[in-house]
């Protein structure tokens, strides 16, 4: 399994790493941390994938025509 770093989820949102962060820590993105006491955090890589073609609109601030579905 790979995962993506906080660092690198930021830069493919062009987003800030506190944005992701928090983010993580409110279930938008599903991430886990390496350790109990450890502070980074591990984005599965694909399911970020699959989440931000899922919520492509509200990631990059336009929206989806639902009725074009």
């Amino acid at each position: 399994m790979k995962y993506l770093t906080v660092a690198e989820a930021a830069g493919l949102l062009q987003v800030h790493e506190k944005t992701v962060r928090a983010w993580c820590r409110d279930g938008k993105i599903k991430a886990t941390r390496r350790h109990p006491t450890a502070r980074a955090w591990c984005i599965d890589r694909a399911q970020f994938v699959d989440l931000i073609d899922e919520d492509k609109g509200e990631w990059d601030g336009t929206q989806r025509d639902q009725s074009a579905q």
